[in-house]
């Protein structure tokens, strides 16, 4: 029986471990102007880049994006669509159903642009106004893997109550 265990838990490690799942991100800019674009996305980070981006959320001063979830996301520049953690290789062009959301790297990442499109208001900062400081990418914390952590715990413990309750075999 102990065996069976110690195989369940190996094979449920693995599973577990195989597959890279996106994580979820949430992104503020805060334009030179002042005005504040947020969200949230999937992505897979590498090193400083995320990419395989998917399910943007773009909030321009509170106010949502009308195809927030399944805006369409393309690359400014290059070939593939990713965001920076430290802004300065961010590199995206979301299209919702009637606004828009660039960043992009300019002559090879030494000048930026950012920029936006709502109905009614056109609005971008490029050289000398766009600032990688401004820009913050974190990494969102799942529910299920702190629920996962304390369930491990709680079985954890109770083996141990078990194994300390259990009375010997004497033969």
């Amino acid at each position: 029986m102990n065996k069976l265990l110690r195989t369940l838990a190996c094979a449920a490690l693995l599973a577990a471990s195989a597959a890279a799942q996106a994580t979820h991100y949430e992104f503020s800019y805060t334009m030179a102007s002042g005005t504040k674009i947020t969200g949230d996305f999937d992505g897979t980070a590498h090193d400083n880049l995320i990419s395989g981006l998917s399910d943007f959320s773009v909030f321009i001063d509170g106010s949502a994006f009308a195809g927030n979830g399944s805006m369409l996301i393309f690359p400014v520049v290059g070939y593939d669509p990713v965001v920076s953690f430290d802004g300065t290789a961010t590199n995206f062009l979301l299209l919702g159903t009637t606004e828009l959301l660039y960043i992009a790297p300019l002559n090879g990442g030494s000048t930026d642009s950012v920029g936006y499109r709502t109905p009614g208001v056109n609005t971008s900062e490029g050289d000398g106004d766009y600032s990688a400081a401004r820009w913050h990418v974190t990494a969102v914390p799942e529910p299920a893997t702190a629920a996962m952590m304390l369930g491990g715990l709680a079985l954890v413990g109770a083996v141990a109550r078990r194994r300390r309750r259990a009375t010997p075999i004497v033969r």
